[in-house]
């Protein structure tokens, strides 16, 4: 899960709050249905745990923790939006936010050169789009 979540070595800081929601977003081509479970085992995948899910409100949230170095944690919480806009198109939004522990488990905005806050890398979110994009395709052909 750390690759997912540190893959990049630098990290892009959006200026503005479209700039964020322009990496966060995606549509991608697929059935609502087969977006959301692609979605769904995607996150497994990488060894998120589903805290909640509500196909008809089309939101996902998943949890993921780590121990870091020199006792401390860190927990990422992603929360995944869908919009359906034709039958085969989804526009979907991703948002993870990183927050470190200490090793007494206290809340930490910096711990061991990171620092907690909304995680702005924006290869990390295309590949992440990229892996549901081809379960999405995969589903599709099991259907035929």
């Amino acid at each position: 899960m750390a690759m997912l979540v540190n893959g990049c070595a630098t990290t892009i800081t959006p200026s503005t709050p479209l700039q964020r929601k322009v990496i966060e977003s995606k549509e991608l081509e697929g059935t609502y249905e087969d977006t959301f479970k692609s979605t769904i085992s995607i996150l497994q995948d990488k060894g998120y745990q589903i805290t909640n899910s509500d196909y008809s409100g089309g939101i996902i949230s998943a949890e993921y923790s780590n121990s870091i170095a020199y006792g401390g944690s860190e927990s990422y919480s992603a929360t995944i939006n869908f919009e359906k806009f034709t039958e085969n198109r989804i526009r979907m939004r991703l948002s993870i936010y990183k927050q470190l522990y200490n090793s007494i488990g206290a809340k930490r905005l910096k711990f061991s050169g990171l620092t907690s806050g909304i995680v702005n890398e924006p290869k990390l979110y295309q590949d992440f789009y990229n892996e549901i994009q081809k379960e999405i395709f995969l589903r599709s052909q099991f259907k035929k």
